[in-house]
């Protein structure tokens, strides 16, 4: 389309409104990236796609998308075995989590036999490994902590650390009390 079609509709304005209404970064970003459609088949196709969300939403109310984070940089470091933060794992076990979400509210719709072929679709390419949300859930805070949880060796050195330090203390306390250093 010509760009002073688009600026007589207003369609930067149009869009700016649109991505207030994003429930994560990636939905804005999708936002920020619409254009108008000119073929009848994609607008026709983005209209039953919007048909059914419209249904979903009428039937089971708001889509859980919470907890959705922009993993694709730690999933990316992640694949080359680089490390991650703690508030990196608790942003991809908080996205798992969302994912886990939104499959079992597809689901509930699917299993009321809801026609809805394309969310469906989308249902059933979703990927959400239970195990991997599990250890993560177990390892990370939502605050974005490491979890004495996390691995045997980090309980058993956080143990003997606080051990540790309570017994430097009492060493420390003994000290001061005994009357030679008193004198000092």
């Amino acid at each position: 389309m010509k760009k002073k079609v688009l600026d007589t509709l207003e369609l930067t304005k149009v869009i700016q409104q649109l991505e207030t209404y994003a429930a994560s970064s990636l939905g804005a970003e999708k936002c920020a990236k619409l254009t108008p459609l000119t073929e009848i088949e994609a607008v026709l196709a983005a209209q039953k796609e919007t048909d059914e969300a419209a249904t979903a939403y009428r039937l089971k109310g708001f889509v859980p998308l919470d907890g959705i984070y922009d993993i694709r940089a730690h999933v990316k470091r992640a694949t080359i075995s680089g490390m991650l933060s703690p508030t990196e794992l608790m942003e991809i076990s908080a996205t798992l989590r969302t994912t886990r979400s939104l499959v079992r509210f597809l689901g509930e719709l699917e299993e009321n036999e809801t026609d809805l072929p394309i969310l469906f679709g989308y249902k059933n390419s979703l990927d959400a490994p239970k195990e991997l949300s599990m250890l993560l859930t177990e390892a990370i805070s939502e605050s974005g902590e490491v979890l004495d949880s996390a691995s045997d060796h980090l309980r058993f050195l956080r143990h003997k650390l606080q051990s540790d330090g309570v017994r430097v203390r009492e060493k420390l306390e003994s000290l001061i009390r005994s009357s030679s250093v008193q004198k000092m």
